[in-house]
């Protein structure tokens, strides 16, 4: 890592003020593909007996807005089912608004319970009570970045992933600009580590003889206020796109000279804004 940067993940709360920030500036190109994925994928999850659980595993989850999505949808698909949910989420307050969130669903769909892990994947992955299950969905949507060993914890998911069971990935893409980015960084700062992509996950499952299936998701983000040094918003873009704290103040010149050139040579200017491209790849494996 270059002298005096700090991962963004080691400042949970930054991290989701920056992450919501970015967010709030990211538009679509098609606003309803999640769904319509979702349709098709919640159909793959394997069949069980009216009186058995499905078990699913969510990790990562912020505040759980696309998980709770999830739910929903396994709810349209098998209104009769019991579903069991494992969240994984070292934010506290985040897990806490999940827990608020989860309370109304429950109200909704009295088959429905939680197990609540306020953990870092790290610090759950020799529970018993993770690795006794045998899970039918396992849901990690932008979460392999803050493993330090993120191969080893997609080994891990694929072992307790039930048979016929389905594991769904949401990574950068590499062809974007910000996961273009990624790779870039990485290799300029010589640290690989929370800096991943579609490409090293791919990578992965192919070395391990692994099937998967890829959907991509465009979206656009602008980030018009990164090239104002004044404005808070545009430093919080600045730190996501490297994922480094404080970075306009704490890095090299050198370092900081090869980035906004970088976001200069691969961004366009529309209507006086200036957009980026931070398309996502979802990853679905079946065991």
């Amino acid at each position: 890592m270059a002298e005096n940067t700090q991962d963004v993940y080691e400042d949970n709360d930054y991290y989701f003020k920056m992450y919501n920030y970015f967010t709030s500036k990211s538009t679509e190109d098609s606003p309803n593909q999640w769904i319509k994925e979702w349709d098709t994928i919640v159909d793959l999850i394997p069949n069980v007996e009216m009186s058995d659980s499905i078990y699913m595993l969510a990790v990562a989850t912020g505040e759980g807005s696309l998980e709770r999505q999830v739910i929903e949808m396994i709810f349209k698909h098998r209104p009769r089912v019991t579903l069991h949910v494992d969240v994984i989420e070292p934010a506290i307050d985040q897990i806490n608004q999940f827990k608020v969130k989860s309370d109304e669903m429950k109200a909704k769909y009295p088959k429905l319970t939680f197990g609540w892990f306020p953990l870092t994947w790290d610090g759950v992955r020799g529970k018993q009570e993770i690795n006794n299950k045998k899970y039918h969905l396992i849901v990690c949507v932008n979460g392999l970045y803050y493993m330090d060993d993120w191969a080893e914890t997609i080994n891990q998911f694929y072992n307790i992933l039930a048979s016929r069971g389905v594991m769904f990935i949401t990574i950068n893409s590499s062809e974007s600009g910000c996961g273009n980015l990624f790779k870039n960084y990485a290799s300029w700062e010589g640290r690989t580590t929370h800096l991943l992509t579609a490409d090293n996950i791919i990578a992965h499952l192919r070395s391990t003889n692994v099937p998967y299936k890829r959907y991509i998701r465009k979206t656009t983000v602008d980030i018009s206020e990164v090239f104002n040094g004044n404005s808070e918003g545009g430093n919080m873009l600045l730190d996501f796109l490297v994922q480094r704290k404080d970075f306009r103040k704490t890095a090299p010149e050198k370092l900081k000279k090869k980035v906004f050139g970088f976001i200069e040579n691969n961004s366009k200017v529309v209507q006086g804004k200036t957009l980026i491209t931070d398309d996502e790849i979802d990853l679905v494996v079946i065991k």
